[in-house]
């Protein structure tokens, strides 16, 4: 490991003053863990191309907790890809923006459970029938089952 940082409030990082090379960005297995920063999401599908920002760069891995990592990352000066969003404030570079490749995105999602609350009017069969209606305003609570 060459260095670590943190995602900003927007989930945008930033690793600065690399000299040329081949780079990797990895999310740690940690971070799914009991108290991570991801516990209970996983890597989304990823698209893996190089170079396109705003897609998800991440090689899925085979667990659901496992290390999510970019594939090789090459810097050289003034052949990184142009025009992407670097960030702001500390994340800003400093650098002209051929020096900066902002196209290493990772995506990840969580499950999730939901529909509808719905008036089962007649036959009253258990089945959301073409002219019933949802019902708004009713709480809805979500518990673990009983282990």
């Amino acid at each position: 490991m060459i260095a670590t940082t943190s995602t900003d409030g927007d989930g945008r990082y930033l690793f600065q003053g690399l000299v040329p090379g081949s780079y990797r960005v990895e999310v740690p297995a940690a971070a799914f863990s009991r108290g991570g920063a991801l516990e209970g999401w996983r890597s989304s599908p990823g698209a893996a191309d190089p170079g396109t920002d705003g897609d998800d760069d991440g090689i899925d891995p085979s667990g659901s907790s496992a290390t999510v990592r970019t594939a090789a990352v090459t810097l050289a000066y003034g052949d990184a890809p142009t025009g992407e969003a670097v960030g702001t404030g500390t994340l800003a570079a400093a650098w002209p923006d051929a020096a900066v490749d902002a196209t290493v995105d990772l995506g990840f999602r969580a499950l999730a459970v939901g529909n509808r609350v719905f008036l089962d009017a007649a036959p009253a069969n258990g089945v959301l029938d073409p002219g019933e209606s949802g019902i708004g305003g009713v709480r809805v609570e979500l518990w673990p089952e009983a282990d």
